[in-house]
């Protein structure tokens, strides 16, 4: 983007540039990583540098920054409140390693002064995470407790006009910005698939979803058989966490084979048991059927594959839907609205050069 600022004059020179108004939605790691990012630039260009001429308001609508990750707020306990809802529980750890996610400025040594588990809790990882993002002030000129009503482009104008309510006072206001930056992440509310509701309705067991497995978890998995449905990361924790908290067994339910569970070797204690093929029907209440699925390219579905031995799971007590989450965007105009289902695919003619370190990624020629 700061590149893209600078305009050339007739001669072929740089010209001064126009200040750019940019609306910022959102305020968790992504929003914070752009106004660190843009704050440095700033401070190293000086105020002839192109980044000098971004305006940027930024809006969210908690009351403190890091999106998914801040503390349930003391007075929304039960997480009543839209922007607490799919808030992670207190005691998760990340399942990426610290390496992989350590900022190259300012390192987990520079933060905690001591060494740092691999996999690091929850808080911890959010107290680093504001802690570099905040330097020199980059933060301060957040509008905390301001959601965002609506997003709509003028073609004509080629601008952003944007509506705004303050819920601290339940005012509403509107402007118009030349660029805007969603930063709100996709994770407004748990998924449901109603395949497996619809499997569900016969079951006599507690039903959680994982957004739902917060501070009381360990009595629905406590000496009891559960079963998650799902195999990627959120099912990797809670099987895990599930374990710690002295569950008798826990079952996965894989669908594609591709998560993370199913990449798993070994879990502790043998006590977890990777099932390809979602459940597709409840018996005795408590019991289920599982089996291995294919997509139907002609139906547009996945179906279940005959040439799958069913697996039956007697005895479950909780079932955790491990199953995502819904978008909401809603309130962005619906021509200028993202697809979060859309896959990346590269651009014709793109090539790399093989990269020694590593068979995942290549090095753009």
């Amino acid at each position: 983007m700061f590149s893209s600022l600078r305009k050339k004059d007739k001669g072929g020179g740089a010209a001064s540039t126009a200040p750019v108004d940019v609306a910022l939605i959102g305020c968790g790691p992504g929003g914070m990583a752009f106004l660190h990012a843009l704050t440095q630039r700033k401070k190293e260009e000086g105020t002839d540098g192109p980044a000098s001429k971004l305006n940027v308001t930024c809006f969210e609508r908690a009351a403190s920054a890091g999106g998914l990750w801040r503390d349930v707020p003391e007075d929304d306990p039960k997480r009543t409140k839209p922007e607490n809802a799919t808030l992670m529980y207190d005691d998760l750890c990340s399942n990426i390693p610290k390496e992989l996610m350590e900022y190259y400025d300012y390192t987990f040594q520079d933060h905690f002064k001591k060494a740092a588990p691999v996999f690091l809790p929850r808080k911890d990882l959010l107290d680093y995470v504001i802690a570099r993002n905040s330097v020199d002030g980059a933060l301060d000129g957040v509008k905390y407790n301001h959601t965002v009503l609506s997003v709509t482009y003028d073609e004509s104008s080629k601008k952003f006009n944007v509506e705004v309510r303050d819920d601290t006072t339940g005012k509403t206001s509107k402007a118009t910005y030349d660029k805007c930056i969603w930063a709100a992440g996709l994770h407004e509310s748990a998924e449901k698939p109603d395949d497996i509701m619809s499997v569900l309705e016969e079951y006599e067991g507690k039903v959680l979803h994982s957004v739902e497995a917060t501070e009381d978890f360990q009595q629905y998995v406590k000496g009891k058989k559960i079963m998650l449905v799902g195999d990627s990361s959120s099912a990797e924790d809670l099987a895990l966490r599930a374990v710690k908290l002295g569950a008798k067994h826990v079952y996965i339910c894989a669908r594609s084979g591709d998560g993370e569970c199913s990449d798993t070797k070994s879990w502790p204690s043998d006590k977890v048991t990777v099932v390809f093929g979602p459940p597709y029907k409840c018996t005795k209440g408590t019991s289920f059927k599982c089996q291995g699925v294919y997509w139907s390219e002609k139906r547009q579905r996945w179906r279940r594959d005959d040439e799958e031995d069913t697996v039956k799971l007697k005895d479950i007590a909780t079932v955790v839907l491990c199953t995502g989450y819904e978008p909401n965007i809603d309130m962005i105009e619906d021509d200028i609205q993202y697809d979060d289902e859309e896959t990346w695919e590269a651009s014709k003619g793109w090539t790399m050069e093989n990269n020694a370190l590593t068979i995942s990624v290549g090095n753009p020629s």
